[in-house]
């Protein structure tokens, strides 16, 4: 791809027909060529090619038909290069704000790849995963577009999620953000937008305080959407996804939901759990434990002769609240709990019919519940 810029796209002739070779037709003895599997390994495949471990019969990048393979059959093929991303890819990101409106540094994130934090981060308790540090942490705003709201305040969100409407390169989105200054629902939340000479009417309103549960899709730029906690505590949302090329799927692939086909030379991983879970008291329907979890993972500036740095350095942020619910919302049981509750639970919620504070076994439960998450 000499002379060929980065952010091009280009063509190419992918295989005409993935060929199936049986369940062992692909090892390190005889390996596979491109379009061919089963394989379980890259060293299955023959030389610069990859093994790509299917889901069911998910379609493989570069292969033009998989016709006659077997669901879940991995596939030799050869890795197409990696797409350019405004918020992924760096390794500056120049424009970003501290909390108190000066400009940070376009590699704000260098202090936290250390295998040891900086004894004045750590006094401060600095922490990429959360979204009210103080300015001195150099650690930017958390940004957003309100996925909450009704069709007119989606209309960001919907441009931004589709790849077919906005690549790597963005779609001027980031416009329409608004700060977030906690990872819990705050009155802080409730600020105004970023760009104040933007018309914001029709396109994204103002965020409530119930808003604010966010997904940091995009950690170096810290941005994301936020939105309802209409989950169970098991459900977690991770970006960049690990999957790719799914054949229809033009959600994947985009700016606002990266996935692997993206550049991530710092190896950027965004993980949220937005939930409101049962308190764990037997019979007790009213109240509930909101969760809001957030863990951000880079590659850590480890010395090459330094066997005691883990190569990935995380960050993880948690809150939770004990609140009461007005009418039942919950099954008598915590192990029965399912997402049709935490829907039920999170409107009544945003209508405000709740109050903060549980009895004293709920409290106490929940405390175990907000741990064990």
């Amino acid at each position: 791809m000499a002379g060929m810029p980065k952010s091009y796209d280009f063509c190419y002739d992918p295989p005409a027909v993935a060929g199936n070779k049986g369940g062992s037709g692909c090892n390190s003895s005889s390996p596979c060529a491109a379009g061919e599997g089963d394989c379980d390994n890259d060293s299955d495949c023959d030389a610069g090619l990859e093994c790509f471990l299917r889901i069911g019969t998910e379609w493989v990048p570069g292969v033009g038909s998989i016709s006659g393979m077997p669901s879940g059959y991995g596939v030799c093929y050869a890795v197409p290069p990696c797409e350019q991303h405004t918020g992924i890819t760096g390794p500056e990101y120049p424009g970003l704000k501290l909390p108190d409106g000066t400009d940070a540094s376009p590699t704000w994130y260098v202090p936290y790849q250390e295998h040891e934090l900086r004894a004045d981060l750590r006094a401060r308790d600095c922490n990429p995963a959360s979204c009210d540090n103080p300015s001195a942490c150099g650690i930017p705003v958390c940004r957003g577009i309100n996925g909450a709201g009704g069709d007119a305040d989606m209309r960001a969100y919907w441009t931004g999620i589709f790849r077919s409407s906005c690549k790597g390169a963005g779609c001027d989105i980031e416009k329409y953000a608004q700060v977030v200054a906690s990872t819990f629902p705050d009155d802080r939340n409730v600020q105004g937008v970023i760009d104040s000479t933007v018309d914001h009417s029709g396109q994204s309103s103002p965020m409530t305080a119930t808003d604010a549960f966010p997904k940091l899709f995009l950690p170096g730029i810290r941005f994301g959407v936020y939105t309802a906690p209409e989950y169970s505590p098991g459900f977690v949302l991770t970006t960049p996804y690990s999957t790719d090329y799914r054949a229809g799927e033009d959600a994947d692939g985009s700016w606002l939901r990266p996935d692997r086909r993206f550049c991530n030379p710092l190896g950027w991983l965004s993980s949220s759990k937005m939930a409101i879970a049962h308190s764990g008291v037997v019979n007790d329907k009213k109240s509930g434990v909101i969760i809001t979890k957030l863990a951000i993972c880079l590659k850590a500036n480890c010395a090459a002769d330094d066997a005691a740095c883990a190569p990935t350095k995380c960050y993880v942020s948690k809150k939770g609240k004990c609140v009461t619910f007005d009418e039942d919302v919950f099954h008598n049981y915590a192990e029965k709990h399912a997402r049709e509750h935490s829907i039920k639970a999170y409107e009544l919620f945003k209508s405000g019919e709740y109050k903060l504070g549980c009895n004293k076994a709920a409290e106490d439960s929940s405390r175990s519940a907000v741990a064990a998450n």
